[in-house]
């Protein structure tokens, strides 16, 4: 007789990793399919580090990283390996934009603790690593910090293990067939479950393509790039917080750029451009690329020589990461619109990482018949109705 699992989760990343988790922890039999060995670095949550904050100017995000703090304090716990620094945050931008107006009565409304810097010398005093002009402002958030990435992947998988998941990686999904027991057909044999959450990062419009649905998905690969420092000791994360960048003057590109301070080359600084070009999953390192990688590269060299005199001249370090972009920049988090025990959690445009263990709570509930915890509406899928076309 063919075994059923309660749920069976498409995708190791860290959403569908933490979807699994919650689904384990909750007693539920789950299934977590992963199409490459793991750990790996074909996807969107490998690497030792990213950003964690509560600042956002929607409230959704907000209430959930409130969350998301105590659940990733409360993994490092059980699994007893250092996950979350709080080392601090700034945000560095225009003084004329929107963002960092509004950016101190935002932070003071949502109670997160703050400073706001008077100018670009008395930032400096507490971090001699930067080196920016008056025309930006400063504002540190100073609970914010970072994951160290790679554990905490690796330890919610732990987790799920130990509340009796089972996790097949190696497994690529080849079809999909919905039902009130839905049939996963994989390159290792077929699987059924009462419900399926497919959190399958950049691949997830192909698998989605087949069940009659078209998301405005756009998968993109993005530079990580690591700088050496040229002053011992200056970079690392005792010393040195986090940062995002708005407003650069001298940039030509549109995005912000975000670092954050030695913590896994050592010496080293990682830099990131919050964009990229657009790319097929399966062929992210593709030559078509290189011109529009390169202009970003040109750029992000310009932009460190400018405002980080104490790093080298040159990266020493080039990696890939990718995003999956929605239109909004706002998750996908919902059923299938005919079919209610397929749940998809997608379109994480680069900044799902933090939140993890309250998406996979939602895409829990969502698969399991349970109310959600929080106001759905913003992630819902009929917001994209004249493009998700069935």
């Amino acid at each position: 007789m063919t075994e059923i699992f309660d749920c069976l989760v498409i995708g190791a990343g860290i959403e569908g990793s933490c979807t699994a988790f919650q689904l384990a922890r909750n007693g539920f039999k789950t299934l977590l399919v992963e199409q490459f060995y793991l750990p790996h670095t074909r996807g969107s949550s490998h690497g030792h580090s990213r950003i964690i904050r509560k600042a956002y100017d929607k409230e959704i995000y907000t209430n959930m990283m409130k969350e998301a703090y105590s659940w990733w304090e409360s993994i490092e716990r059980q699994v007893g390996k250092p996950m979350l620094r709080k080392c601090g945050l700034v945000y560095c931008g225009d003084k004329d934009i929107p963002e960092m107006k509004n950016l101190p009565n935002l932070l003071t409304k949502y109670g997160v603790t703050h400073k706001v810097y008077q100018n670009a010398r008395e930032l400096s005093q507490d971090y001699p690593m930067f080196q920016f002009g008056d025309s930006l402002a400063f504002v540190l958030e100073k609970e914010a910090g970072m994951l160290r990435s790679d554990n905490c992947l690796a330890g919610v998988q732990k987790l799920f293990v130990k509340f009796g998941g089972k996790i097949n990686d190696g497994t690529k999904v080849v079809e999909i067939i919905p039902g009130q027991v839905v049939t996963v057909r994989t390159t290792n044999g077929s699987y059924k479950a009462k419900s399926l959450v497919i959190c399958a990062g950049p691949w997830a419009g192909q698998l989605l393509k087949p069940l009659g649905l078209h998301l405005p998905l756009k998968p993109i690969a993005v530079n990580v790039v690591y700088w050496r420092e040229n002053l011992h000791g200056i970079a690392s994360a005792d010393k040195n917080p986090t940062f995002v960048i708005n407003g650069d003057e001298e940039s030509e590109l549109s995005e912000h750029f975000y670092g954050l301070p030695a913590d896994e080359y050592p010496n080293h600084y990682k830099f990131c451009y919050h964009s990229g070009p657009v790319v097929d999953p399966d062929d992210r390192d593709a030559d078509k690329h290189r011109s529009i990688n390169d202009m970003i590269l040109k750029d992000m060299i310009r932009f460190v020589n400018a405002h980080f005199p104490t790093l080298e001249p040159k990266p020493s370090i080039v990696e890939r990461c990718m995003y999956t972009n929605t239109p909004d920049s706002d998750f996908i988090l919902d059923t299938h619109p005919h079919w209610k025990n397929i749940v998809i959690g997608a379109g994480f445009s680069g900044h799902g990482f933090k939140m993890a263990p309250v998406v996979g709570k939602v895409l829990m509930e969502l698969a399991v018949g349970r109310q959600p915890s929080y106001d759905l509406s913003t992630f819902a899928i009929r917001r994209f109705d004249s493009k998700a076309k069935l």
